[in-house]
């Protein structure tokens, strides 16, 4: 299989100013500027930024403020997951008169969570 590494220009002037289009021979379009090819899903994004494997898509143009709350989500999933094990750790030790390693003796998954 050969590689098409040609690259085919397409030329505007829009508010004076020269625009270059480059053409996907994937896609078969002419791509907007600041578009790129993702290979992992086999499109032209518009404002790539990169493929995230954890949300299974492109970073572009059209989700950056999706991709923005799905980030701080899983910050304050963190943050409430260990406040609630520093607390529930803090209650063994003040109700029960423990140690902080007989406390987590006595829950180690309080130490996995």
């Amino acid at each position: 299989r050969a590689w098409k590494c040609y690259k085919v220009f397409q030329s505007y002037v829009v508010h004076g100013k020269k625009l270059q289009l480059k053409y996907c021979a994937t896609c078969k379009i002419y791509r907007p500027p600041r578009a790129s090819h993702c290979r992992q899903c086999n499109n032209c994004v518009e404002g790539f930024d990169h493929h995230c494997p954890w949300v299974g898509n492109c970073v572009g143009a059209r989700n950056y403020r999706f991709f923005f709350a799905y980030v701080v989500s899983k910050c304050l999933l963190c943050l409430t997951i260990l406040s609630t094990t520093v607390a529930h750790l803090g209650l063994l030790i003040s109700r029960e008169d423990k140690t902080f390693g007989e406390a987590i003796g006595e829950t180690p998954a309080s130490v996995v969570e």
